[in-house]
């Protein structure tokens, strides 16, 4: 082989190379968003039936939304009924007992719960219509991963 090939056969092999590095990269970064959507619908899914569970309405107090004395702000432990969720925040999250989940220091959760007329969680529904709407989001790095939104009737 001559100096004029070797340099050319060299050149065909680091473009063949760069075409791999670049292939598994993008492969890699597919793998990372696919897992995070995958952690992000668990954490939703998992919050949305932790809220499922819980009484629809407060007896003692049935006709606003929100958490009702003795419920604490910061003390997820101390809901008694679905709209107690409504505006709770968590970073990191945590299981239904208030402790942290491992591994997510990176995460965050929002709860949202409306008056619903059967629709989408909506701002210009007032009153007691029977149905509640909650919505829970999920951020990676506050970057929105997922939402998930559930209609909640009496029990």
């Amino acid at each position: 082989m001559t100096l004029i090939e070797c340099v050319g056969a060299s050149l065909i092999l680091a473009v063949i190379a760069v075409a791999a590095v670049r292939t598994s990269a993008g492969a890699a970064t597919a793998q990372a968003l696919s897992s995070r959507r995958a952690t992000g619908m668990m954490l939703a899914e998992s919050l949305l039936a932790e809220i499922e569970r819980k009484a629809y309405i407060d007896p003692a107090n049935p006709t606003t939304l929100g958490r009702d004395a003795g419920e604490s702000s910061t003390d997820k432990t101390t809901f008694d009924d679905v709209d107690d969720y409504n505006g709770w925040s968590e970073s990191p999250p945590r299981d239904s007992t208030g402790a942290p989940i491992p591994g997510m220091a990176d995460w965050a959760r929002t709860v949202a719960v409306a008056w619903s007329d059967m629709g989408p969680l909506s701002p210009d529904v007032s009153g007691n219509t029977g149905m509640k709407s909650v919505a829970v989001s999920v951020y990676f790095k506050s970057r929105l991963v997922c939402e998930l939104q559930s209609l909640r009737a009496p029990d």
